[in-house]
C-alpha cells in the first residue's frame, strides 16, 4: 500500500514539475545571426565566426529555451541524465538555457550546443562534432 502511494506521488511531482517547465520557461526562436547579436554579442560574434570559419550555414530556426530559475533546469538536467554543471543543454532540438538570460557561466556552453546543432543541421557526422567545436575552442581560446 506505502509503495503505491509513494509511487503515486512521485509521478504527481513529476507530472508538476514538467508542466512547470513548460509553462514557466521563456522560448525563444531564432531564425537570423543578428537574433544571437541581440541575445548576447560575444555569443553571437563567435557563432558567425564558427560558421564563416568552417563554411557552415546556419540552421533555418534555433529553439531557446530559458529556465526561469535554477530550479527548474535542474529538474530538466536530472530527467535526462546529463551533467549539472551545464549552463546549457539540447533537449529534442531545444537548447535549453539555465538561466533567463545568456550570462558568463553559460555563455560558453550555449555557444556549444549552438555549434553542435549548426553540425547536426550540416550533416557532420556525431565523432565529427566533438572533434571540431574542442578545434574551435582551442583555436579561439575560449575558456
Amino acid at each position: 500500500m506505502m509503495r503505491k502511494f509513494l509511487t503515486v506521488m512521485l509521478i504527481m511531482v513529476f507530472a508538476l514539475s514538467m508542466s512547470s517547465l513548460v509553462f514557466g520557461a521563456k522560448k525563444k526562436s531564432v531564425v537570423s545571426l543578428k537574433e544571437i547579436y541581440d541575445l548576447d554579442s560575444l555569443t553571437g560574434m563567435y557563432f558567425e565566426l564558427f560558421l564563416k570559419e568552417y563554411n557552415l550555414k546556419m540552421p533555418k530556426k534555433i529553439d531557446l529555451n530559458f529556465a526561469q530559475s535554477r530550479s527548474e533546469f535542474q529538474v530538466l538536467v536530472n530527467l535526462t541524465n546529463i551533467n549539472t554543471n551545464l549552463g546549457a543543454v539540447t533537449v529534442n532540438g531545444v537548447i535549453v538555457i539555465s538561466d533567463d538570460k545568456i550570462t558568463d557561466k553559460n555563455r560558453k556552453d550555449i555557444l556549444k550546443e549552438l555549434m553542435r546543432i549548426t553540425l547536426m543541421e550540416n550533416k557532420k557526422k556525431e565523432k565529427d562534432i566533438e572533434r571540431i567545436i574542442d578545434e574551435f575552442f582551442k583555436k579561439k581560446g575560449i575558456k
